[in-house]
């Protein structure tokens, strides 16, 4: 549904060609240590001009709660792949940034 939804609004950046970092580091760090202690790297494009996409990553986790309908995933997928942010439909949400990279990163270093 998000790559049909992502080509219908003419988006060329694909969800499954490209590299996820964080937009806020103290969630990044939560983050890791929800996985248990995963690391961490601090990164940027190789190419400083490359393009980004900034999305709203509890939109996907809204598209998998138990009991959403069809009619909302599908409205929650646009409203993700237009960068709008969760805060904007449920004043209480804890919008969630993710940068999605379609060229190479380079890590700049280890933060855990």
């Amino acid at each position: 549904m998000l790559e049909q939804c992502r080509e219908q609004l003419g988006i060329t950046i694909s969800r499954l060609e490209c590299s996820f970092a964080f937009d806020d580091l103290p969630m990044a760090l939560d983050y890791a240590k929800e996985k248990l202690g995963e690391a961490i790297f601090e990164v940027e494009p190789v190419d400083a001009d490359a393009p980004g996409l900034r999305l709203d990553m509890l939109w996907l986790t809204w598209m998998v709660e138990p009991g959403s309908t069809a009619e909302q995933q599908e409205s929650w997928a646009e409203a993700y792949w237009r960068g709008e942010s969760t805060i904007d439909r449920k004043a209480d949400a804890q919008p969630a940034w993710e940068i999605l990279y379609p060229r190479e990163l380079q890590v700049l270093r280890r933060r855990r």
